[in-house]
């Protein structure tokens, strides 16, 4: 009983954990549309430009795209919405910027 209630205890503070994660994903989902929009127009147009200029292009954009209704993250990060944090650990082990 006691090991039962020990899993158990284990299992309800993962269960708080997923809860968060599904939450998270669900936002994704629904903000998929803006996010992807958003992630094809830095790709296509800010890539030569400084991490500054691309910040402040997307700030606009985002609102913009708020004023028009389209559903996007207001923490929008492109690494976020492109990649995942191991792929971006690989990317510095082979000395490339993490963006």
């Amino acid at each position: 009983m006691e090991r039962a209630e020990k899993l158990l205890g284990g299992l309800s503070s993962e269960s708080e954990r997923w809860q968060v994660s599904v939450d998270k994903l669900q936002e994704d989902l629904t903000n998929m549309t803006g996010n992807i929009l958003l992630s094809s127009a830095f790709v296509s147009y800010l890539g030569p430009f400084t991490a500054e200029y691309r910040n402040l292009c997307v700030e606009k954009w985002i609102r913009l795209f708020i004023e028009r209704g389209i559903p996007t993250s207001k923490d929008y990060n492109l690494e976020r919405v492109l990649s995942d944090e191991n792929q971006i650990r690989e990317w510095q082990d082979c000395e490339l910027p993490a963006d």
